[in-house]
Order: structure tokens, then sequence, then C-alpha cells
């Protein structure tokens, strides 16, 4: 048996919001772009400085970069400016 001594660490309540946001900014978008999204949906997730959901069957990920969001795709190495994180 062996022990990793983790702690629980309670969360950072300014994050989660922020998180929040970005959800509801992500689910703004995608629900606005059925076309584009497929009816897809992603977990949010922290990607460098800001967040970010990665659509495997898009092969693409939105993300906030500053204050825009994009759709990167990747595999087509293409970037779609989707405006400003409002």
């Amino acid at each position: 048996m062996t022990s990793c001594a983790l702690r629980p660490v309670p969360r950072d309540p300014a994050r989660t919001q922020r998180e929040r946001q970005a959800s509801a900014l992500f689910d703004r978008i995608e629900k606005a772009c059925p076309r584009q999204f497929r009816g897809q949906t992603a977990v949010t997730e922290p990607f460098g400085s800001g967040w970010a959901r990665h659509y495997v069957d898009l092969d693409a990920r939105m993300e906030t970069i500053g204050d825009q969001v994009v759709l990167n795709r990747y595999r087509a190495g293409e970037i779609v400016d989707l405006g400003h994180c409002r």
C-alpha cells in the first residue's frame, strides 16, 4: 500500500466565477451556431490564460484568447474569429 499525500484544496471562488462566465459564453455561441457545432457541446477547461472547449468530432477547439473568442480548427489549420468575450 502506498500513499500520495494528496490533500483537498478549497476551490478559488474567483476562478469558479470565471469558469461559469466562460461556460455561459460558450453555451450561447453553440446555440447561436448550430450548423457549425452540429449540436455538440463539451466541458469547459482552463487553457493557457483563458478557457476552452474541445470538440473531438469536429477536430476543433473553441478558445478565449484575451478578450477574443476563436474556433481553432487545428486539423484544417484555420482559426475562425467568433468575436469578443461579452
